[in-house]
């Protein structure tokens, strides 16, 4: 496990950060839309409630004594029904729909009073009520009328629209986790290339390149810079295999040794390379008294040696 987790270190980072930043972009969204229909859904219950009002003031009619009376039906829902009171200028209590009944607001008689227009939420009640009291003239009595709406239809709507926020947001995580993790292997696939090429490239096979699949983005760019790279080191190892073919003696500035290069059959860059750099290690030579001699081919003699290179 440590090992799978060590070789797709950089690729679980990336899809790490990739998930952190679709959390905080999909919980905005959620945030964002709760707040958006929780207010469209606000303004649309207002708009209902001022209707109400509106049919309050125009649907009245007079009893055959003389009273005000507006049409109840007690066989409708309560979400079909309006909450309607109507009050006299004196604080009396003219007309009350069956709905106004069945859940009355304590504070609708005080509310009544003030009758400033505005809507006012009610929250002593289960479920809350938005109520709006208003002065109105019907047939030249001033009247106070009293509708409201209750919130439990809106309330209900925003719980459900949570609920499916809440269990969406898990399963975008998942999935944007899931997609970043195959975005960044495709992204790193040219780099597991690369690297497979680049441990199979030795001295004897420096003509070999890396793959380049898209030149202008970064990652062809670094290839780019490592083939031309292992070109100049191709021309260099050429230049010292047409070196060995000239019959010279070479001394090595470091010891009092003698390499003749002798016309050797064709060698590959590669031992050419190792005969070469050998010859030109640097030499500590031993304390005195030491018995320690210089190893192989580093032996120093009395005398200059000479040494062919076959």
């Amino acid at each position: 496990m440590r090992r799978w987790w060590q070789h797709r270190r950089l690729r679980i980072h990336l899809t790490l950060w990739y998930v952190s930043a679709m959390v905080v972009v999909l919980s905005i969204y959620a945030a964002g839309v709760l707040v958006f229909v929780s207010r469209r859904a606000s303004a649309s219950l207002d708009s209902r409630i001022r209707a109400d009002y509106v049919w309050a003031a125009e649907m009245w009619d007079r009893r055959e004594d003389g009273s005000l009376t507006w049409y109840d039906s007690s066989g409708l829902t309560d979400e079909d029904s309006p909450w309607l009171r109507v009050w006299s200028a004196a604080g009396d209590l003219l007309f009350s729909t069956s709905a106004a009944r069945r859940s009355p607001i304590p504070t609708s008689d005080a509310l009544a009073r003030q009758a400033d227009g505005q809507i006012v939420p009610v929250r002593s009640t289960r479920p809350a009520y938005r109520l709006l009291s208003r002065a109105a003239t019907i047939d030249g009595q001033p009247v106070v009328i009293q509708v409201a709406q209750s919130e439990a239809l809106i309330r209900a709507e925003l719980s459900e629209l949570g609920f499916l926020l809440l269990v969406g947001l898990p399963v975008g995580v998942a999935a944007a986790g899931l997609g970043g993790y195959a975005l960044a292997r495709r992204a790193l696939k040219p780099v597991d290339r690369m690297a497979e090429r680049a441990r199979s490239i030795t001295a004897a096979r420096l003509d070999e390149r890396l793959p380049v699949d898209e030149p202008n983005d970064e990652l062809g760019r670094l290839a780019t810079v490592f083939n031309q790279t292992l070109a100049r080191l191709e021309g260099a190892f050429g230049q010292m295999a047409r070196f060995t073919h000239v019959e010279e003696p070479f001394k090595s500035r470091h010891f009092d040794e003698e390499i003749v290069v002798c016309s050797p059959p064709q060698r590959d860059n590669g031992e050419v390379a190792e005969i070469v750099l050998a010859a030109a290690q640097p030499y500590s030579p031993p304390p005195p008294g030491s018995s320690l001699r210089r190893p192989g081919y580093l032996a120093r003699s009395a005398a200059p040696t000479r040494r062919s290179v076959r």
